[in-house]
């Protein structure tokens, strides 16, 4: 639900924090607002709230494609410019419990980065 949403939103269109409370998973959101600066400072995976919902509009990604084999999420995001910030997609596995020792990336896998 949280990437339908994010991904079939209009950057331009944009929805105060409020209405992605109610919008968001509440889990998810409160995966922020229920952490301390002292957590999130212990913690580099973890996010703001707000600076994540800012992060989403300043996105330099898409989604592109998936595929599940066995126990293995395979997500291609196309970028869309430079710099390519993607942790607050990153974020969204790692408030399930995602360990980060878990997520893996890797660039170009298709070979199509122009220079």
């Amino acid at each position: 639900m949280i990437i339908s949403y994010i991904t079939t939103n209009n950057h331009n269109n944009k929805v105060s924090d409020e209405e992605w409370k109610s919008i968001l998973p509440k889990w998810f959101v409160e995966s922020m607002t229920l952490k301390s600066e002292k957590d999130r400072d212990n913690d580099e995976n973890l996010w703001h709230y707000e600076s994540w919902i800012e992060s989403m509009y300043h996105r330099a990604w898409e989604w592109y494609s998936s595929k599940i084999e066995g126990n293995t999420i395979t997500i291609v995001l196309k970028m869309l410019n430079l710099p390519y910030i993607f942790e607050q997609f990153l974020y969204i596995f790692y408030s399930q419990g995602v360990p980060m020792s878990n997520i893996t990336d890797e660039e170009d896998i298709y070979g199509e980065t122009r220079h």
